[in-house]
């Protein structure tokens, strides 16, 4: 089952009680879980459950913090795997690690603006209170039909941490990085349109997404400037 991804409800004064709640209950199985959430099933919690990666995805977005960077380490290495939630039906369709999965779900929330319009909240653990809520899409997110978001900065990508990691090992986010590529490929483009005196400003184009010059740029053109998509990966 494909899982979505998520925007944390704000709810001024409370927001970092359930904030750390929801890091408690999300970032490891076991005794812990059971013991920060009390009585009652935990099978919705957990670090593969869906409503968790939800909940991480859109906190590692924001930040990648210390937190998101101990759960992508603990769980790089886990055999626990996780479909991805944007690739299409039988196109290089894999399953990843939970550690890359939450780079990766974090990195599209990061560095894309959503276009899908159905969504609809619930709480991250329906059986608390004080859990913060979470928004889900209903329909999978389709990134070519996408466009790059603010967070995506020429001045800033190179030292983004975030890409950073994906950038350190590319292989199960080679999907990503290609949308990444073609969408500032097509930005280049309406950068200027050939007319008679010279090139003429596109009116779409946008400064911030011309990473040329950048070592992101350098590494993206490596892996895709001669050589298509390839199926990937672990």
């Amino acid at each position: 089952m494909y899982k979505n991804y998520s925007k944390i409800g704000k709810f001024g004064d409370c927001l970092l009680i359930n904030t750390n709640y929801g890091y408690d209950v999300c970032m490891f199985d076991g005794i812990d879980k059971c013991f920060a959430k009390g009585p009652g099933p935990v099978d919705n919690l957990g670090p593969s459950a869906p409503n968790c990666q939800a909940f991480l995805a859109e906190q590692c977005s924001i930040e990648w913090n210390p937190k998101c960077e101990l759960y992508y380490r603990s769980h790089k290495q886990s055999l626990e795997r996780n479909l991805p939630n944007t690739y299409k039906s039988g196109e290089c369709q894999t399953s990843i690690l939970l550690g890359d999965s939450l780079l990766r779900n974090a990195a599209e929330l990061r560095f894309f603006s959503t276009t899908c319009d159905e969504s609809y909240t619930e709480p991250l653990d329906p059986t608390n209170y004080s859990s913060p809520m979470i928004t889900k899409f209903v329909n999978r997110r389709m990134l070519e039909d996408e466009s790059l978001s603010d967070r995506f900065n020429k001045d800033t990508i190179d030292t983004d941490a975030i890409m950073c990691r994906l950038l350190e090992n590319p292989k199960p986010f080679m999907p990503l990085l290609y949308h990444i590529y073609q969408h500032v490929l097509d930005n280049i483009y309406y950068g200027g349109v050939p007319m008679v005196g010279g090139l003429v400003q596109n009116p779409r184009y946008v400064p911030q997404w011309d990473i040329r010059g950048t070592r992101t740029w350098e590494m993206l053109s490596v892996m895709f400037e001669t050589t298509p998509l390839p199926c990937n990966y672990n």
